[in-house]
């Protein structure tokens, strides 16, 4: 009777094997790099950073309602600088509580985009 590997090392093999195929034929294609989509990460890089700067410096804790609204409010006025509809929504009274979710929830911020018009 042969020796034979468990069956799980043999798909385990298998599934290594058909991912290495596949990235080796692949692996062009999906590196390269979309130039124009490239250029525009670039230059949303240091507001996006200055961003995070902003959001980390508030002072905000799950029961720290004032830090809340602070963060949703600069997440507003960028999402409306944006073009965006934007809104706030208050947690309804159904919402979900564990033993250490504080009395007032935060809200959170609601935007929407708009495609334009085609031949515009």
């Amino acid at each position: 009777m042969p020796v034979t590997a468990p069956r799980r090392f043999r798909l385990n093999t298998l599934s290594t094997l058909l991912f290495i195929a596949c990235t080796g034929l692949c692996g062009n294609t999906i590196a390269a790099p979309d130039e124009a989509i490239l250029g525009l990460a670039k230059q949303q890089k240091q507001p996006l950073l200055d961003t995070l700067k902003e959001l980390v410096n508030i002072e905000s804790g799950s029961g720290d309602r004032e830090g809340l609204d602070r963060i949703s409010q600069l997440i507003y006025d960028r999402l409306k600088v944006l073009g965006g509809e934007v809104e706030f929504i208050e947690p309804g009274v159904d919402t979900y509580r564990m033993h250490d979710t504080p009395e007032k929830v935060g809200r959170m911020v609601k935007a929407t985009f708009k495609e334009p018009a085609a031949g515009k």
